[in-house]
Order: structure tokens, then C-alpha cells, then sequence
């Protein structure tokens, strides 16, 4: 298994790479469209909805809804803070688990959420690969979010004792958490620092910044987790071979990706 993904993500970390880096706007947009069709037949699935017919039906709406928003750049700013408004709400979820799942345990209410956190990632990864600085504002937050994964692991590891949610994610804790905070921090910071992107920034503003992100990145991995735990589901999908689905290896960018573009207004004008 660990030989699989280990092989999984050698062969896609250098195209993502290469496509964040080199593509034109127009086709990282239509890249990430793609992306985002295939996690919305997961997430029908997430919500309860079972079928071929209704992944597609998802999959069509998100894709519909991201060229709206390509053509509509009105709506941008609007969609970026509702779904930010909506992983808050989603801290509630998680913190209450397995209480309450009637809050949001339906496909009416699950179904609409999938377009707004889909639609809302698309639209954050493309404005940040499309930033004035360049894609390294984007490679910044990919790093942070790896950094992130890969520090908890070896920190759980190595000193994890106080469980982080043990009804949402028992393997996950408050030391491994840390850790990968700490890692995501210095690396964010490091390359803003050394490069265009801390430039006119305050460190301390960027460092807090990066914290943020760190936090976030836990935040979607949660929710996900906590959304296959009521279904029963040990991963969203089986597209990538030791990887499971789509949305089990882009969870964290859910959360952070509408953030980091926000941030990335802010700080850039």
C-alpha cells in the first residue's frame, strides 16, 4: 500500500508542478475543472447520493457553476467569503460529531455545500495561480498544506499522546497537530521571505498567516473524515491507486484554497 502511493505521488507531484508553473490561466482553469467534476461525483456520494445518473448531474452543475464564474467575475468575491463563512460552520460540525449530525446529515443541505467548497476551490486555485506575484503564491500554500500532512505524521508519531478528534479521526493528535503547524510555518514563511511574495509584508503577519492556513488544512481533512465516518466509508473514491479518492487527497485545499486567496487580495493590494 504505502509502495503504491509512495509511486502515486511521484508520478503526479511533478505534473501538478509543472502545470501550476507553465500552463496558461485558461488551461489551469480548465485543468482544475476537470478536478473539480471528478470530486463532485464524490461528493454525492459523501452526501448519500447514490448513482452513476447523480454523480454525473453533480459533476455537470460544478462544472456549469465554475464557468458562471469565469465569465462573471462579480461573483467571485461573494462565493470566497461564503465559503469561508461555511467552514466555520463546519468547526461546529466537527467539534459536535456525532451529536447533532441532523445539522447537516441530509443530501438537501450536503449537495449545495459540495457546489459552494468545489466551486469555491476552483476559483481559489485559479486566482492564485493567476496572481500578480506569479504561481509561486500558489506553490506557497500547496507547500504549507504538505508540510502540514507531512509534519503531523512524523510528529503524531513520534510524540502523539492527547487525542485532536477522536470521534471524527482517532489517529490524529493535538502533538502531531503541532507539528505539522510549526513545519507548515517555517516553510510558508521561508518562501515568502526568499522570495516576491513577502514583498512590503510583514513576517510576523505572514507567519501568523501561515499558522492560519496550517489550522484550516486540519480543518478539511477533519470534515472529510468526519462526513466517511457517517457514511460508513473508508475513502471518498478509488481514482488514485493507494491514494483512495479525489477529495482524500485535496481535503485540506478545500478549506485552505478560498482562504489563501482571500489572503492573497488582501496582502497583494
Amino acid at each position: 500500500m504505502l509502495r503504491t502511493r509512495v509511486i502515486t505521488a511521484v508520478i503526479l507531484a511533478p505534473l501538478v508542478l509543472a502545470l501550476i508553473v507553465y500552463a496558461p490561466s485558461a488551461w489551469f482553469a480548465v485543468a482544475m475543472g476537470v478536478i473539480g467534476v471528478l470530486s463532485a461525483g464524490e461528493w454525492a456520494r459523501l452526501s448519500g447520493v447514490a448513482g452513476r445518473r447523480a454523480e454525473a448531474l453533480n459533476g455537470l452543475i460544478v462544472a456549469l457553476a465554475c464557468i458562471a464564474l469565469w465569465f462573471l467575475p462579480a461573483l467571485q468575491l461573494p462565493l470566497l467569503i461564503a465559503a469561508v463563512v461555511w467552514w466555520g460552520a463546519a468547526v461546529i460540525a466537527v467539534i459536535s460529531f456525532p451529536a447533532r449530525t441532523h445539522w447537516w446529515d441530509s443530501p438537501h443541505l450536503l449537495l449545495p455545500s459540495g457546489l459552494l467548497v468545489l466551486t469555491a476551490t476552483w476559483l481559489g486555485l485559479v486566482q492564485l495561480q493567476h496572481d500578480a506575484r506569479g504561481p509561486l503564491v500558489l506553490l506557497q500554500l500547496l507547500f504549507m498544506v504538505w508540510s502540514a500532512d507531512i509534519g503531523a505524521y512524523f510528529a503524531g508519531r513520534a510524540f502523539g499522546r492527547h487525542k485532536l478528534a477522536p470521534a471524527v479521526s482517532p489517529g490524529k493528535t493535538w502533538q502531531g497537530a503541532a507539528g505539522g503547524a510549526l513545519l507548515a510555518v517555517l516553510i510558508g514563511s521561508a518562501m515568502a521571505y526568499w522570495t516576491v511574495i513577502g514583498v512590503g509584508a510583514s513576517m510576523v503577519m505572514m507567519a501568523l498567516a501561515c499558522l492560519g492556513i496550517a489550522a484550516v488544512s486540519v480543518l478539511g481533512d477533519l470534515t472529510e473524515s468526519m462526513l466517511k465516518r457517517q457514511r460508513g466509508m473508508k475513502d471518498s473514491g478509488s481514482l488514485l491507486p493507494g491514494h483512495g479518492g479525489l477529495l482524500d487527497r485535496i481535503d485540506s485545499l478545500l478549506s485552505t484554497a478560498p482562504l489563501w486567496a482571500l489572503w492573497s487580495l488582501s496582502s497583494s493590494g
